[in-house]
Order: C-alpha cells, then structure tokens, then sequence
C-alpha cells in the first residue's frame, strides 16, 4: 500500500492510478499558480509605479509643487508614459526577462515576481529608490540557484511536463550582457544630462 500526504492510499503495484493521480495533482497546483503569478504580476506593477514612476517624475513634481500648479498632471503625465512604453517599447525586455534568462513555468515566474515586488515595495516604504529590472534580475538568478538544490531536483523529477526535469541555469551570455549596460548607463546618463543641461541652460541664460 502506498499513502501519499493527503491521506489517498494506492495498492503497490496499481502504478497507473498513482500517475494519474500525480497529474491530477500536478494540474491543479499550475492552476494556483497561474492565477497566484497574475497577482504578484500586479504587485510588480504596483511597486513599479510606487518605486520607478516616482523616481521619473520627482523632479517635475518638486517643480510643480514648488510653482504652486496642480501636481495631478504629473501622475497623469507617469501613467500615460509608462503605458506608451510599454505597449510600444516593451516587447524586447519582457523577452529577455521572460524567456532568454532562466526557463520559467507559473510556480517559478511567481517566486520571481512576488520577490520582486517584496522588495520593491520595502524600498518604497523606506524611501529607497530602488530598480525594478535590477530586483527582478537577482529574483532570477534566485531561482537559478534554488534550481540546484536536491529538493528543488527532487520536486520536478516526477514531473511528466518535464521530461528534462528541473531546468533553471540561467543565460550567462545574456546576464554578461545586461550587466555591461548596467555599469553603461551611469556614466552615459552622467554625460549626456552634462551635455544637454550645459548647451540648453546657457542657451536659455544668454539668450
């Protein structure tokens, strides 16, 4: 007799209806999960908005403020701005972190996405400017690393979905590349804002 956790008993040899169960079980824990990485995706973008939004429109908000006009446009002006993004932009990024990272199902983009806005929404509450791409980065290489644990193997050894078994080695051509705009993007913002706010400040100053 073999006894799984919730208490279902199978004759030893009646292999068949155990597997059939482990599916059934299986099925229903991607259904959680399925709607489980809907909510965290919503948590994402609502840190998102709390954290990375904000750091886009503070300094026109502090000079909205400080001129005594409606800081409402604003916030219309972030929203409208990050779905303009996003629908004409976005496409690229979501396939370098969605797919060309780490191989992802529901239960790991879940782990990712709900890490991701853990942490986002503790530096918001702290005033912390904080990355959103950068959180979810170390979320994957997170799962990466949990991929190598023996009880991680062990979960999807039995899995018949995934004839490989547990697959999360992270892309390092893609992660070395990611890292390189990183350590980019400081200096060139540091640059081209010297650049821009020399030339247009004196121009508006002299003219």
């Amino acid at each position: 007799m073999r006894t799984v956790d919730d208490g279902t008993e199978f004759l030893i040899g009646n292999d068949t209806d155990f597997k059939q169960y482990l599916m059934k079980q299986s099925l229903l824990t991607v259904q959680v999960f399925r709607f489980l990485m809907v909510c965290s995706a919503f948590l994402v973008c609502l840190s998102h908005g709390s954290n990375d939004v904000g750091n886009a429109i503070s300094p026109l908000l502090l000079v909205m403020d400080t001129n005594g006009q409606d800081d409402y446009l604003s916030f219309f002006i972030g929203a409208l701005g990050i779905a303009f993004g996003l629908f004409f932009m976005g496409e690229k990024v979501m396939q370098t972190v969605g797919k060309d990272i780490v191989i992802l199902d529901f239960m790991k983009g879940f782990c990712a996405q709900f890490s991701t806005a853990t942490c986002v929404c503790l530096g918001s509450s702290l005033g912390m400017p904080l990355s959103t791409t950068h959180c979810m980065i170390g979320s994957l290489a997170g799962i990466s690393v949990a991929g190598k644990t023996p009880w991680m193997k062990r979960a999807y050894a039995g899995d018949d979905n995934n004839k490989k078994g547990e697959e999360s080695k992270m892309n390092m051509e893609v992660i070395y590349k990611i890292i390189i705009w990183w350590l980019m993007t400081i200096p060139a913002a540091l640059i081209s804002s010297f650049l821009i706010s020399d030339v247009l400040i004196s121009f508006a100053k002299n003219k």
